[in-house]
Order: structure tokens, then sequence, then C-alpha cells
């Protein structure tokens, strides 16, 4: 009876322990599941900060998107349909 007594204490500590190591890896998974979300937002913000410049420099280089080239054509062909009269 003693030795059962023994070994059920062994097991008892020894899922206490295991509780523990569950728990520190939680807490783990949960500073690692925030730090990926902090490095997301900010590779986000970097990837929005590098298109915005990508944008100005192709602007100031005299680079147009389809979009600016189709708006620059329709105002040239209404200032050319409208200069004549």
């Amino acid at each position: 009876m003693n030795e059962l007594k023994k070994k059920e204490k062994i097991i008892e500590t020894h899922n206490k322990n295991c509780q523990a190591e569950i728990r520190n890896l939680n807490a783990k998974v949960i500073a690692l599941d925030q730090l990926r979300t902090k490095q997301e937002s900010e590779t986000y913000e970097i990837e929005s900060g590098l298109e915005k410049l990508r944008r100005r420099v192709q602007k100031m280089s005299g680079i147009t998107n389809e979009e600016e080239q189709r708006r620059i054509e329709k105002r040239a062909l209404h200032t050319l349909c409208h200069s004549g009269r």
C-alpha cells in the first residue's frame, strides 16, 4: 500500500509539472501570436508606404499608369475639341 502511495505521488507531481509546462507553452504561443500580428501590421504599413513612394516617383518621372493615361488623353481630347470653337 505504501508503494502505491509513492507511485501516486510521483504521478501527481508529474501531472502537475506537465500542466505547468502546458501553461507556459500556451503563454509562449500567445506571445508569439501577438508578435506575429504586430509584425504583419508593420509589414503592411511599410509596403503601403513603399507603394505610395513608388507612385510619387513614377509621377515625378513622368510615368503614368493606364488610368492616369486615359484621364490625360480624355482631357487633351476635350481641350482639342473645344479649342476650335
